[in-house]
């Protein structure tokens, strides 16, 4: 394997000097003789077969990782917490994080273990685009005194169908004073 495929399985960069403790991740092919080049303990070694699902997933986050610019953001896991509150909270998958931290599929987490999150580095906004609000889809109209909802399907040039759909309303409807209609 080459130096930098080393520094991109761990997103460390190539030049940056290792540290003793440091976890580094190499995908090795089957037949690798560990006692050629063992520097870690063996019972810190993990050797997964890359048929298998847990293989699989992480031969395809690695190729994930690769693609995307993700940074790592340390979470102190909390009682009550689980890896789905957890990846949801993150707007991550399950499965990096299990990859990420190798997990196994039916690991546990437990009060106090420090996660590593991959996070998807996206820029932020700069100059009048950070400025700017989001367009919303459609209009909106507020009701107003004596509205119904065939005056608002005429003013918009709607059918009351398109607007009922819209809004989710359904029957007899009563409008509401400051209630506001999406306009399809």
């Amino acid at each position: 394997m080459t130096p930098r495929e080393v520094s991109t399985w761990n997103t460390v960069d190539p030049e940056a000097t290792l540290q003793r403790g440091m976890t580094i991740r190499l995908y090795v092919s089957e037949n690798f003789d560990f006692s050629s080049a063992l520097i870690a303990k063996p019972s810190l070694i993990q050797v997964v077969d890359p048929t298998s699902e847990l293989g699989a997933e992480l031969l395809s986050y690695a190729a994930r990782r690769q693609e995307r610019r993700i940074r790592r953001v340390i979470h102190k896991v909390r009682r009550r917490e689980t890896l789905r509150k957890i990846a949801r909270k993150y707007r991550v998958s399950i499965k990096d994080i299990r990859a990420e931290n190798n997990l196994k599929t039916r690991g546990s987490i437990y009060p106090g273990l420090l996660l590593k999150i991959p996070v998807l580095s996206t820029p932020k906004p700069k100059g009048r685009a950070a400025r700017s609000r989001p367009k919303r889809e459609g209009k909106r109209h507020r009701v107003r005194r004596g509205d119904t909802l065939w005056k608002i399907a005429k003013k918009y040039g709607v059918s009351m169908d398109k607007l009922r759909r819209r809004n989710r309303l359904k029957g007899r409807v009563r409008l509401k004073l400051g209630q506001i209609i999406k306009i399809p």
